[in-house]
């Protein structure tokens, strides 16, 4: 069998796919990852951005969309847990893929794992009397925003976003994506009726729409959970130190592409925990930790 990625992602979701395809238990993460995929015979990377056309990523070609029909392949993994589902229409509509040659079962497993840890901590949250509202600190199109509305449907959510794309400066302070998808427009295919028209009770939502940390200059709130999906390494640091201090005791801080070594958000967070004398925990989804708020006032 030989196999394509699709999308340059980070170490962390690639070693997800491959233990989903070689069924590893722990060897994802002892060997080297150019060893995993040579293990699996996957031959070739392939991803949307032109910039990354003709690079390496993990020792693998990078070919566009275009060319994926040319290569002799068995089956394709999407390896980006963002818009699987436009991916997999765009290479069957746009380039000719096979449907059932596309795999999107890594990514729908790491997005069910992500969605599951987040129900049961509302649930032990309100079993346990933890009071606090809940954000969510990068929101793209709400799909995430979705999931925390719904587990705390009694809760207020604040939703921190451009709803325009990376902002330039986050751009230039994120040395990882100034080196790859380096666009103001990235994520941007987003506004603000989009996401409130995603959530569950959209009544509960209150937007605030600009670049952080600038927008939390109204906010006066106690929080319960808080999901950081920034990407970049200067709202990330900025969203743990601004809201550990409001989080209530025993509250959760989750922060989304910990293990994506497209960006640097595990600088952010690893700087942030080395300092505060904190341990970010993984939850088991390839992207993501948890940092559970042992005090509401940092030291």
């Amino acid at each position: 069998m030989k196999y394509l990625f699709y999308a340059c992602s980070g170490e962390g979701i690639v070693r997800y796919v491959c233990q989903l395809i070689g069924k590893y238990i722990d060897e994802p993460y002892a060997a080297p990852i150019e060893t995993l995929l040579d293990d699996l015979s996957v031959i070739a990377f392939s991803d949307s951005a032109e910039e990354l056309w003709g690079t390496l990523h993990f020792g693998r070609q990078v070919i566009p969309p275009a060319k994926i029909a040319e290569e002799n392949f068995d089956k394709i993994f999407i390896c980006s847990a963002m818009s699987y589902e436009t991916i997999k229409k765009n290479l069957t509509d746009q380039y000719g893929v096979a449907a059932d040659k596309i795999d999107c079962t890594a990514v729908k497993q790491s997005n069910y794992i992500r969605k599951q840890f987040v129900q049961y901590f509302a649930k032990r949250a309100e079993a346990s009397g933890i009071e606090g509202n809940v954000a969510e600190g990068g929101v793209y199109r709400g799909a995430f925003a979705k999931v925390i509305n719904k587990c705390f449907s009694n809760r207020t959510l604040h939703l921190f976003d451009t709803f325009e794309g990376f902002s330039p400066n986050d751009i230039v302070n994120d040395k990882k994506l100034a080196k790859s998808v380096n666009k103001h427009s990235h994520l941007g295919e987003t506004c603000v009726e989009i996401v409130l028209n995603s959530l569950p009770y959209r009544e509960k939502a209150i937007i605030h729409k600009g670049i952080f940390p600038e927008t939390t200059k109204n906010v006066d709130d106690i929080f319960v959970f808080v999901s950081l999906d920034f990407d970049l390494y200067s709202p990330i640091k900025s969203g743990l130190e601004w809201f550990y201090p409001r989080m209530n005791r025993n509250g959760l801080i989750l922060v989304h592409d910990y293990f994506n070594t497209n960006f640097d958000c595990m600088k952010a967070v690893d700087e942030f925990c080395e300092y505060y004398g904190l341990m970010p925990i993984p939850i088991g989804d390839g992207l993501s930790v948890a940092i559970i708020c042992t005090s509401q006032v940092l030291p």
